[in-house]
């Protein structure tokens, strides 16, 4: 509470206590003393009649955001997929899909009214299912057309091989299929064969 504020305050209680006993005196004209405020003593004239009697302290609100939910890292990866996901969708018959229509689904399937308040800790699982659209819609005829079709391809065969340890036997494959090593080397519908091909691979075959 700012000083003048208080003194201001004071001076009206000096003003209604003096009033209030001098009711009926036509002569009674006091006047408030003077009030002065330093640290925690309030004082009245000459005297000190209070000690401490505010104790002002701020008001803070403090607001968190983002506690336990999705960070902004991870916001942003769920959004990226939201776009290839509407982006597959437009280049396949029947399958177009709105960037609106994605998120009420995740958000369903998490159980949590906007994709902000899945926790944290559920990252992986809001992930896998739009990993698990996106692959689906990739897989259907015309996927090849959409936009970062091809770069999602290679991604996809090069984690895989890594997680398996299997780059000898894709390049083994790829030689005995078509004869070339690179993956840069191989048209869409070679790359789609070699991607389902390591695909159904499995570690104990590897």
């Amino acid at each position: 509470m700012a000083v003048e504020e208080m003194k201001r305050r004071f001076a009206e209680a000096w003003a209604d206590i003096v009033g209030t006993a001098g009711e009926g005196r036509a002569d009674a004209q006091p006047s408030a003393p003077s009030i002065n405020i330093s640290g925690g003593n309030v004082v009245f004239g000459d005297s000190v009649v209070n000690r401490n009697v505010f104790n002002v302290r701020p008001r803070v609100t403090v607001v968190q955001t983002g506690v336990g939910v999705l960070d902004a890292s991870q916001k942003a990866r769920l959004l990226e997929l939201r776009d290839q996901i509407a982006g597959v969708s437009r280049a396949i018959e029947g399958q177009t899909v709105s960037p609106a229509t994605i998120m009420r689904k995740l958000n369903a399937h998490m159980n949590v009214n906007s994709y902000s308040e899945i926790p944290d800790d559920m990252f992986d699982r809001a992930e896998s299912y739009l990993v698990r659209w996106r692959a689906r819609l990739d897989g259907m005829p015309g996927a090849n057309r959409s936009k970062g079709w091809r770069d999602r391809r290679v991604k996809a065969i090069h984690a895989r091989c890594k997680e398996l340890g299997i780059d000898r036997w894709r390049l083994n494959y790829m030689r005995k299929a078509w004869g070339k090593e690179s993956l840069i080397d191989l048209p869409d519908d070679d790359l789609e064969q070699l991607y389902l091909a390591v695909m159904r691979r499995k570690k104990e075959e590897a």
